[in-house]
């Protein structure tokens, strides 16, 4: 009985890890002139507070850049050749919750052409939206993706996977810190 216990609970645990290690490689693609833009989150699903990255690949559309070898987390493209280079010096990435918003610096990824990427850890839960612009070898590049379209995911609170304790927020954090400091400008005026 011990035994069948032991494996079940090694099988379960292979099984969670494989279903963590294998994040889900959703993205919005695009057809911009002659070029394959496709952009999303590198982990998903994601977690207000979590190291992630957005990632944009841009190919040739002619060279099927569309065609995936695999849906892996690296994104192997068939093609290296359709691969466009250089995007990072001529393009901008516009970040935006809400309100609140920030140009980004693209990077390319050395290891995989026409893979470019911008770290990120998003603090807010809720529909982030990507404006890339710019061009790509003079072809002008005025596009915006959003989550709440669906294509990609929806930057989910952190509490949703909290354990043992939720913790708060950052924007709990400086809620408490705004009226903690109303307070003391109270006490002190």
């Amino acid at each position: 009985m011990k035994k069948i216990f032991l494996l079940t609970m090694i099988l379960v645990a292979a099984l969670t890890v494989f279903a963590v290690a294998a994040p889900a490689s959703a993205h919005e693609q695009r057809l911009v002139g002659p070029y394959d833009i496709e952009v999303g989150w590198h982990d998903e699903p994601l977690f207000a507070g979590q190291q992630n990255q957005i990632e944009i690949f841009i190919f040739f559309a002619d060279f099927g850049g569309d065609e995936h070898a695999d849906e892996d987390t690296e994104h192997d493209h068939s093609n290296e050749d359709a691969a466009v280079l250089g995007a990072e010096d001529t393009l901008q990435l516009e970040v935006s919750i809400g309100p609140a918003s920030r140009v980004f610096r693209l990077q390319p990824d050395p290891e995989n052409p026409g893979r470019y990427f911008a770290p990120i850890v998003p603090t807010r839960a809720g529909d982030y939206t990507f404006h890339l612009t710019g061009d790509i070898l003079g072809v002008e590049v005025d596009e915006t993706f959003t989550s709440a379209d669906g294509m990609f995911d929806t930057v989910e609170p952190a509490s949703d996977i909290a354990f043992p304790d939720e913790g708060a927020s950052i924007a709990d954090l400086l809620a408490r810190i705004e009226a903690l400091e109303a307070r003391i400008a109270e006490l002190e005026g």
